[in-house]
């Protein structure tokens, strides 16, 4: 069964060869690389030290989208056509993965749609681990599903394997690039909550860049109106998806009203 690591990358020069360094390591032989490569100033040193690699493959990819988390899906979509795995496995430019990753999961994966590990997070200013991502265990909970939401824990796009027929699915039933602000990642976690189930998986595997040029540092701030857009967007994605008619929760109402006075305020 053949592994393959899709490394979506855009102006992540100078991390591209550390995050392609992580994937030739692996202790697990029968893998491909491919480099969906979305930077305008491409990186020909590293193409060239690599070129004679038969595991690595590199497509050139022009934006074709207004917002980055868009032609971030159009790239992973387009790497997949070439792709020869029955698993997938994501990575951000920026982040690498444990040298037994692909392995482990490898172990794992044959009866499973869908598996997220938890992170470790890499602050690359001052080169620590300054924490690891977590499963809200409230989310397990029925009454917070009902009074909140029923979104999944976590997700993180280099956390992600999947199965290549259930990616394809993804792309083929959700209309993806309908959203604005909504990353792979998040559509990717509520889709297959929706559909089957996420196996989380309580080990290092991964290493997640925090870095300036995060795709996620223009929404992580609950004060900013960008916040309130993509969480306005997630809910939206959900109901698309689940077609619920009942209480939504909550949190649904709160962010409706914000993102409505937002929206007002924006166009005056």
């Amino acid at each position: 069964m053949i592994a393959t690591i899709i490394i979506n990358t855009k102006n992540q020069n100078e991390f591209l060869e550390r995050a392609l360094k992580s994937c030739l390591k692996q202790n697990f032989f029968n893998y491909e690389i491919i480099i969906a490569d979305l930077t305008k100033k491409k990186n020909y040193i590293i193409r060239k030290k690599y070129k004679q690699n038969f595991k690595i493959k590199f497509i050139d990819i022009k934006e074709k989208f207004l917002y980055p988390t868009q032609n971030q899906l159009h790239a992973i979509k387009l790497a997949l056509k070439y792709s020869l795995g029955d698993d997938i496995y994501l990575l951000d430019g920026d982040d690498y993965f444990f040298k037994e990753k692909v392995n482990y999961i490898s172990k794992i994966i044959k009866k499973k749609n869908f598996i997220m590990d938890l992170p470790l997070i890499f602050n690359e200013k001052n080169k620590k681990i300054v924490r690891k991502m977590k499963i809200n265990y409230l989310k397990k909970k029925y009454w917070y599903n009902f009074l909140i939401n029923k979104w999944p824990s976590i997700s993180c796009t280099s956390a992600i394997c999947i199965k290549k027929k259930k990616l394809n699915e993804f792309f083929i039933q959700t209309d993806p690039f309908r959203w604005k602000y909504l990353a792979i990642d998040i559509q990717l976690a509520i889709y297959t909550t929706l559909e089957d189930s996420i196996y989380y998986i309580n080990k290092d595997l991964t290493y997640k860049s925090q870095n300036s040029n995060n795709l996620d540092k223009n929404y992580s701030n609950f004060l900013s109106k960008n916040y309130w857009l993509r969480r306005n967007e997630q809910h939206d994605f959900y109901l698309t998806l689940k077609k619920e008619n009942n209480f939504l929760g909550f949190d649904y109402y709160i962010t409706k009203i914000i993102s409505f006075f937002i929206k007002i305020i924006v166009k005056s």
